[in-house]
């Protein structure tokens, strides 16, 4: 079982520390909850996936942002428990949606730290979760931040093409934030870069950045690489973006404060309205709470990003 280590061994301030008892507390109380982000083709608009979210229901100050508490669960070692919880989490509602009748093919992508990569018990745990669930590997990408990806490569914890050999796909989370070296990605069987929101949110006013963005596009492409552009947030951001000719984007619906939450049913009709989305909706409430998805149920939309 695991034991949480006291913050003054880790160097935590007093807010720190109360923060982390009361976030060992909400592990064994299950106090997180899933949201769903779509992730869509940019050249069809169709939804292909859902990036994951963790956002703590807390008791009393409600709803906290993974950025207020993911670090100090990877200081603790809470990220372990927590992150197994999600993934299998995540699985199953994958595994929900595939069994339901005229649901077109989807993939979960799933956040990950150094630590849960070098994990003894990751590699094991996540092939238990793909049994017991049904879900292919294919079916499933893992992000790691660069950052992370060179900690756990360092450590030579797992050997990554044990992923590939499940069919898994790895995705380079916030390409571009930190100072990777291009030739270890020969190296590496990476298979998606998710850009760092900072160069889409000023591609458009930065011509530099978007100068970056067209040669991290152009770069990946070369190397067999697929690119999802996070955080798009306008009409402008995504027509430059088609224009490029990235693979993905998210992050677009949250321009109006609206994310997918966890759905009991995911109809191919709900997927392709949502993909089908005017770029004028981003500034406008949608209509899917307020009408009936044709299956019996109504989907709700909320933005935690």
């Amino acid at each position: 079982m695991y034991q949480p280590r006291p913050g003054r061994w880790l160097g935590l301030g007093k807010l720190e520390e109360e923060l982390e008892e009361e976030l060992y507390r909400a592990v064994g109380q299950h106090e997180f909850i899933l949201n769903y982000q779509p992730i869509m083709s940019l050249e069809t608009r169709q939804i292909l996936g859902f990036e994951v979210l963790v956002p703590w229901q807390h008791p009393k100050q409600g709803l906290i942002r993974p950025s207020q508490f993911l670090s100090i669960a990877e200081q603790t070692g809470l990220i372990l428990p927590l992150g197994e919880w999600v993934l299998s989490t995540a699985c199953w509602q994958l595994h929900e949606w595939q069994h339901l009748r005229n649901t077109i093919p989807l993939f979960i992508s799933v956040n990950l730290s150094a630590q849960q990569l070098c994990h003894p018990t990751f590699l094991p745990q996540l092939q238990q979760i793909l049994q017991e669930t049904g879900i292919s590997g294919s079916n499933l990408i893992l992000e790691i931040t660069e950052n992370s990806l060179l900690a756990a490569k360092a450590d030579g914890c797992i050997d990554l093409n044990q992923l590939q050999a499940e069919g898994i796909q790895l995705a380079l989370d916030d390409f571009g934030s930190s100072y990777y070296c291009l030739a270890h990605l020969t190296n590496l069987p990476i298979n998606i870069f998710k850009i760092d929101p900072f160069f889409i949110q000023t591609m458009e006013s930065e011509p530099k950045n978007a100068a970056i963005v067209k040669t991290i596009i152009f770069i990946a492409h070369q190397l067999g690489i697929t690119v999802t552009a996070k955080a798009i947030e306008t009409p402008e951001q995504m027509a430059s973006l088609q224009e490029l000719n990235c693979d993905y984007g998210q992050g677009f619906f949250c321009r109006s404060q609206w994310m997918l939450k966890p759905l009991r049913v995911l109809s191919k009709r709900v997927i392709r309205e949502l993909g089908n989305r005017e770029s004028g909706m981003g500034n406008r409430e949608s209509g899917m709470g307020n009408r009936e998805s044709g299956i019996g149920n109504r989907e709700k939309i909320l933005c935690t990003s």
